[in-house]
């Protein structure tokens, strides 16, 4: 069984399941189908691919790194594999079956 990896993303996305509110879990057991990490002004792009292998280390199917200042997302496939999806693109996520306008994401 994969190891979870030692950070949390920013976003994740699980496959649809029933709700259970009792008992209330604090962390989800399961790794999510996808992580979304946001590149923020105190981190290099270095640390984000680094923690995209964690992810799929661990069994995550997908990772998006989203970069604001280029109105991009970065789609891993695995590691080190991604797509480029500028504003005027649709995103695809081969993993998911995700597809959305990029340019929704930053207005």
């Amino acid at each position: 069984m994969p190891e979870k990896p030692d950070c949390v993303p920013d976003v994740a996305i699980y496959a649809a399941s029933a709700i259970q509110f009792e008992p209330d879990a604090i962390r989800m057991a399961a790794m999510p189908l996808t992580t979304i990490e946001i590149l923020s002004p105190s981190q290099n792009d270095d640390e984000l691919v680094a923690k995209t292998d964690r992810y799929f280390g661990a069994g995550v199917k997908s990772c998006w790194v989203v970069l604001p200042s280029f109105r991009a997302i970065l789609v891993y496939s695995q590691p080190r594999k991604y797509q480029f999806f500028m504003e005027d693109s649709t995103l695809t996520d081969p993993a998911t079956g995700i597809e959305l306008a990029v340019g929704e994401i930053f207005r």
